[in-house]
């Protein structure tokens, strides 16, 4: 898991569970790096345009799913980004420390 800060792209935050894929560090941060600073979940880009980005940005730009904004109260904070398993893993973890994150600020 990534933490992305939008207006520097800073590393906030960072954990790597036992087990998880030792290549799936970059790609976790590039996932929440490219939700930041799009401000928008990623996976949704066309493919062609997505390949395009991840080779012209050498990999810090990425199309795959597993990234997140974290929104609140309409300001953008940052973005998560969730790497190593499934891409619907990778979604589901991402989408729970997003709204864990959020839930915190409420209370």
């Amino acid at each position: 898991m990534h933490c992305s800060r939008r207006r520097g792209g800073n590393l906030l935050a960072y954990a790597r569970i036992d087990g998880a894929a030792v290549l799936a560090v970059q790609p976790a941060i590039a996932k929440a790096t490219t939700s930041a600073a799009l401000g928008a979940p990623t996976g949704g880009i066309p493919f062609e345009f997505g390949a395009n980005l991840a080779f012209a940005s050498h990999g810090g730009i990425t199309n795959l799913g597993g990234g997140f904004p974290i929104i609140y109260k309409g300001e953008l904070l940052g973005a998560i980004g969730v790497g190593s398993g499934t891409t619907e893993q990778d979604v589901a973890v991402a989408e729970a420390g997003r709204d864990a994150l959020l839930a915190s600020l409420e209370s």
